[in-house]
């Protein structure tokens, strides 16, 4: 604990270094800023995610899927990524074992990479998320035991709905794929 907390010291102390912008050690201080936080994030547990940004284009206008969480937060169904799968692999894997939705089309070439840390168990954890955009015809969602609920969603109804500022912003980039691509 005590060698966190020097390490947590030094990085603050390299963080106001760099903030007083002083031209004669800011070098050094950059040097120990990164070597400081190359060493935190190494201690960190890693984890990472794969999910899909789902579209349904069977109404007027395309509506996104949300699950309702048991936290409390609206987000697109993901999930960690198991040995020996892809992400494409581990986004369909977990989106029918959630939702019970497995046909699925893969718009090519949107993936995008959310990440945050949180604390898990007294834990750091830095986690990374990768998003695909998919299309489904499929409406009826099988809701899993991980969930309190789902919805289908409008593109401005979603933006609302979605709880995290970092899902918000994937939204608003499959929107504008979406848009360039004329889908």
């Amino acid at each position: 604990m005590k060698k966190r907390l020097n390490q947590l010291f030094y990085v603050r102390y390299a963080e106001r270094r760099l903030d007083n912008g002083n031209a004669d050690t800011f070098a050094r201080d950059a040097d120990i800023h990164q070597l400081v936080r190359k060493k935190i994030f190494s201690m960190m547990t890693k984890e990472k995610s794969c999910g899909i940004v789902l579209m349904n284009c069977g109404g007027s206008e395309p509506k996104f899927l949300l699950l309702h969480y048991p936290q409390g937060h609206f987000d697109f169904p993901k999930g960690h990524v198991e040995v020996g799968e892809n992400e494409i692999e581990t986004a369909s894997r977990e989106l029918a074992e959630e939702t019970g939705i497995s046909d699925v089309v893969f718009c090519n070439g949107f993936r995008e990479k959310v990440e945050y840390f949180f604390k898990h168990e007294g834990k750091l954890i830095q986690k990374e998320v990768y998003y695909f955009l998919a299309k489904t015809e499929t409406s009826d969602v099988k809701l899993s035991h991980e969930h309190q609920g789902s919805g289908w969603f409008t593109y401005s109804e979603a933006h609302k709905k979605i709880t995290f500022d970092q899902s918000r912003k994937v939204l608003e980039k499959a929107g504008k794929y979406l848009k360039i691509n004329n889908n």
